[in-house]
């Protein structure tokens, strides 16, 4: 179970990867090609604008999860530092398992928002705000996989190590 987890954690995080450097290579020509226009031609289109936010926001949320995926989210290890190594495990863990339940809810939050942007229309790009919604319980969803391979392999570190001793 758990190396099914791992191999799809990191598949789901190569494919993350990909998508977030697609999406800021779409966002960078867009926005350059709107300067361009604008500087030469005089006009913009709106609808680039309103694109790039959406985008924007799908790229921030993929990083999150290419980060969490690698651990590499800021935190103060201060205090964890200076503990037992068991110790620090376990708090690290309790820490994993509260990320986890604020992922679901707010998995079930942005699920809800999508749901709540189906008869709604963006201003210039005309499509439902749903599409924009989903980046959240999408994007939670793949982090609810990642911390999940998180928390199993940190709780086996805890259990071989009680083993061992």
């Amino acid at each position: 179970m758990f190396v099914f987890l791992s191999n799809m954690s990191k598949f789901f995080n190569r494919l993350s990867e990909i998508l977030c450097i697609t999406l800021m290579a779409i966002m960078t020509i867009l926005v350059l090609l709107q300067i361009i226009i604008r500087y030469f031609f005089g006009f913009s289109f709106p609808w680039v604008e309103e694109l790039v936010r959406y985008l924007m926001i799908w790229t921030t949320l993929t990083g999150s999860a290419i980060v969490l995926q690698r651990e590499e989210h800021f935190r103060l290890t201060f205090f964890i530092d200076k503990i037992s190594k068991k110790t620090s495990g376990i708090i690290n863990l309790v820490l994993n398992i509260i990320i986890l339940l604020f992922l679901i809810l707010l998995l079930k939050t942005g699920f809800d928002s999508a749901l709540f942007g189906k008869e709604m229309y963006t201003a210039s790009l005309g499509i439902k705000y749903f599409f924009p919604y989903l980046s959240i319980p999408v994007m939670c969803g793949l982090m609810l996989i990642h911390q999940l391979n998180i928390i199993i392999r940190d709780t086996i570190k805890i259990l071989s190590s009680n083993n061992s001793k």
